[in-house]
């Protein structure tokens, strides 16, 4: 299960006011069990929330894990200047829309950003060391059957899959 999750936005509003998650640190959160699949995150943000904002936080070391997925339906999403170490994905954006991932590090994630089934996400003065970026779309949709329904109904048509900004990135490797 997640470290911290949050569904329709409703617990990170009630407990911290406006959908912000901010400096916090969040390790090893299935590092014990070594969970893997869809409930295998750090921080899940799940199921149409809206202008959630994650800013100056600490996750690392989730080897099989996502740091923070933003999973089905979420609309513009803001994760800015965090420090992402050692997870699978380090900004996972899938089936939504909208989204600014800016000034933040990746350092040993297999995929620092990654944008799956999505729309319209920026990504710009961010550092990526031994990480990478991958945006991709499939046809994955409602009209195809897909296995969860109204799951890929919550994001985008296959065809308005686009309109993504990737600049200014800085990096290296080991």
């Amino acid at each position: 299960m997640p470290g911290v999750g949050l569904r329709n936005g409703r617990h990170l509003r009630d407990q911290l006011g406006g959908g912000v998650l901010e400096r916090n640190i969040v390790t090893r959160t299935n590092s014990a069990e070594n969970l893997v699949g869809y409930d295998a995150t750090a921080v899940k943000i799940f199921n149409q929330s809206y202008n959630v904002v994650c800013r100056e936080n600490l996750i690392i070391d989730n080897p099989n894990a996502s740091g923070v997925w933003y999973d089905v339906g979420n609309v513009d999403g803001v994760f800015v200047n965090n420090w992402v170490e050692t997870t699978d994905n380090g900004f996972f954006f899938e089936i939504s829309k909208g989204a600014i991932c800016a000034g933040n590090v990746f350092v040993n994630c297999g995929t620092g950003v990654r944008v799956l089934n999505s729309s319209g996400v920026q990504v710009y003065q961010n550092i990526f060391y031994n990480s990478e970026a991958a945006f991709q779309r499939s046809a994955r949709s409602h009209e195809e059957g897909d296995h969860f329904g109204w799951h890929a109904s919550a994001g985008p048509y296959v065809e308005e899959r686009d309109r993504h900004v990737f600049i200014e990135q800085s990096g290296g490797s080991g």
